[in-house]
C-alpha cells in the first residue's frame, strides 16, 4: 500500500468512526482515543492559536458598535458573512438553533446553509438581540442601523485591531471561527459533528485542524484488508 492509499484509507476510517459515534453506534469518542496516540493533536498555527478567554477579551474591549456581531462569531464560530446576513427569523430560540447561510461576498448565490446549537450565555445573548424585532430585520447592524457590508465590517475591525494593538495573529475576524473550532476539537467533539455544526466538510476539518502523523496512519491502515 502506497502513501496515497494510506491517506485515503485513514480518512475513510476516521470518517466512519466519527459517523458511528455521532449515530451512537460507538459509545466512546474516536477523537479522544486517537488524541491519546503520540503525535495527533489539533494544530496551533497562527490562525487558530487563541483561547476562548483571549477571544472573549477581544470582544469585550471592542467598540460598542462591533461588540454584538463579534459576539455572534465568538458564540457560534460562524463566518463573518454569516453574521452579517443573519436575520431575526434565522434565530430559533425554542429549538436553540441559529441558522446561517454563507454567501459569496454580497451576491445572492447561496452555497451552504447550516445551524449551530446555542445554550447558556449564547442563548441569553440571542434572546436579547431578537426580542420584539421584525423577523425580516438583520440581527446585527451598524450604529446607523444599516446592514454591515463586507467592506465596512472589515474596515471597522481593522481600525479596532490597530488602535488596540492586537496580536499580529488577529489579521481577520476569521480568527474567531478557527479558535472556536479548535477549542471544540480539543474538548473532544467528534470531527464529523464539528463539520456539521460549523458548516464545513469533514475533509477540511481533518486537513486543517489535525497534525499529520504518517506512522499512526500506517498503523491504522494496516488493519484494512481486502
Amino acid at each position: 500500500m502506497g502513501p496515497d492509499s494510506v491517506t485515503r484509507s485513514t480518512a475513510v476510517l476516521r470518517a466512519a468512526l466519527n459517523w458511528g459515534h455521532l449515530q451512537e453506534y460507538i459509545s466512546t469518542t474516536p477523537h479522544k482515543a486517537v488524541k491519546r496516540a503520540k503525535g495527533v493533536k489539533g494544530k496551533t498555527n497562527a490562525r487558530n492559536k487563541f483561547t476562548m478567554r483571549q477571544c472573549a477579551k477581544v470582544v469585550k474591549n471592542a467598540p460598542e458598535s462591533l461588540q454584538p456581531i463579534l459576539s455572534c462569531m465568538f458564540f457560534c464560530g460562524c463566518r463573518p458573512v454569516g453574521a452579517r446576513r443573519l436575520q431575526v427569523k434565522d434565530v430559533d430560540l425554542s429549538a436553540k438553533k441559529v441558522w446561517f447561510t454563507s454567501l459569496k461576498g454580497d451576491t445572492n448565490e447561496e452555497y451552504s446553509s447550516y445551524y449551530t446549537t446555542i445554550s447558556g450565555d449564547a442563548l441569553k445573548f440571542f434572546k436579547a438581540q431578537v426580542k420584539g424585532r421584525d423577523p425580516e430585520e438583520f440581527v446585527f447592524t451598524t450604529k446607523n442601523d444599516l446592514q454591515w457590508s463586507e467592506r465596512n465590517l472589515a474596515k471597522a475591525f481593522g481600525r479596532y485591531r490597530d488602535a488596540a494593538e492586537l496580536n499580529a495573529g488577529w489579521d481577520t475576524m476569521y480568527v474567531f471561527r478557527h479558535s472556536v473550532i479548535t477549542h471544540m476539537i480539543k474538548q473532544g467533539m467528534p470531527a464529523a459533528q464539528v463539520a456539521e455544526e460549523y458548516g464545513t466538510s469533514l475533509e477540511y476539518i481533518s486537513k486543517n485542524y489535525y497534525e499529520r502523523d504518517d506512522k499512526l496512519a500506517r498503523k491504522y491502515s494496516a488493519g484494512l484488508t481486502l
